[in-house]
């Protein structure tokens, strides 16, 4: 039996609240609850059509029986930098996982120095067959156009090689995340602690990103 658009629609509805709404509540600053209460209607909007759109490609997919198995995570691998930021790589883990039918892969690595004053973490991760629809529900940004700047920190959708991307940093502490989505299929995460928003940007361009968009149709298959 095919699930509906509206019954799909309900589930990733479901995990995007769960996603946006974890964490301990107590434990936010009434000034960063009210810069969340601050999003627009129109971002909303605009997370729901595209929330939308997801359900519907997944409905269709479901519908012409098409499955994505995942890419191998030993070959992201190959994807991941040896070194980040001037830092040798010192650790590496990957992993596919599966649910409800669905199934994902990720890889991670992770590099700092001797003295722990910098670190980085870089992520990629594959959607498989939930595709757009997980996408969605791993990163909320990209549902919405966010611009949004204190005097501490910043926060922005933007686009990075032609592709969607989200940059966050705090300038006190040196914390930063730069978040792409990749072929509607992949996601690459960069965290980086003490350094600069640059510095992560020069992350980037040590992933091949034409190479992980050449494995979009990768695993394709159809029942």
């Amino acid at each position: 039996m095919i699930a509906p658009k509206s019954m799909i629609l309900s589930l990733l509805f479901s995990f995007a609240l769960l996603a946006c709404g974890g964490g301990d509540e107590s434990s936010k600053s009434s000034e960063s609850a009210q810069e969340e209460n601050e999003v627009g209607l129109g971002d909303y909007a605009s997370a729901l059509k595209e929330m939308e759109k997801a359900a519907e490609e997944m409905e269709k997919n479901m519908e012409e029986g098409v499955t994505v198995e995942p890419v191998d995570f030993r070959k992201l691998k190959e994807l991941l930098p040896q070194t980040a930021v001037g830092i040798e790589r010192t650790s590496t883990e990957g992993e596919k996982t599966g649910t409800m039918g669905f199934k994902m892969s990720n890889v991670e690595a992770g590099y700092e120095t001797e003295d722990y004053s910098k670190s980085v973490e870089v992520t990629i991760m594959d959607m498989g067959s939930m595709g757009a629809g997980m996408s969605v529900l791993a990163a909320g940004w990209i549902m919405a156009d966010i611009d949004r700047e204190t005097e501490n920190e910043y926060e922005k959708t933007t686009k990075i090689q032609g592709h969607k991307a989200f940059e966050k940093f705090d300038y006190n502490d040196k914390r930063g995340e730069l978040s792409l989505l990749v072929a509607k299929r992949f996601i690459v995460e960069i965290k980086g602690k003490g350094v600069e928003m640059d510095e992560l940007k020069e992350v980037v361009d040590e992933i091949d990103l034409d190479a992980l968009e050449a494995m979009k149709d990768e695993g394709k298959s159809k029942e």
